[in-house]
């Protein structure tokens, strides 16, 4: 039995740009997105460079966790911790044992971003 997929659109956030289309323009014109990492304090590490998203592009706006519960199993979503309502709602998607969540944090161990992986559907 064959089983039919159909894919409805596409969306990019990535280095390089945050939408398809200046994600492919620059990839095609052969820029890179990895460059020194600016989003933490990378002195400790062995690699000190990042494939970071350019956050002043993207509206803030909320947490979208509507959008987040349409994601598929094995889906990784990053988000910044910054916001009380943020966190609020990203602690009840993984009580809710729905998204394993990992925390990135600064040296000073201030929380920077979320890591969210989706476990199940529900």
């Amino acid at each position: 039995m064959s089983r039919r997929v159909a894919i409805t659109g596409i969306g990019l956030v990535t280095a390089l740009g945050t939408t398809r289309e200046e994600t492919w323009r620059r990839m095609v014109a052969g820029e890179c997105g990895v460059r020194p990492a600016t989003v933490f304090d990378a002195s400790g590490f062995r690699s000190r460079v990042a494939a970071e998203v350019d956050m002043t592009a993207i509206d803030a706006g909320t947490f979208e966790s509507d959008a987040v519960l349409k994601l598929a199993p094995g889906s990784v979503v990053v988000t910044n911790a910054g916001e009380g309502q943020t966190e609020g709602t990203i602690t009840g998607l993984v009580d809710a044992g729905e998204f394993s969540k990992t925390v990135v944090k600064e040296p000073d161990n201030t929380p920077t971003f979320f890591v969210l992986r989706r476990l199940r559907a529900s």
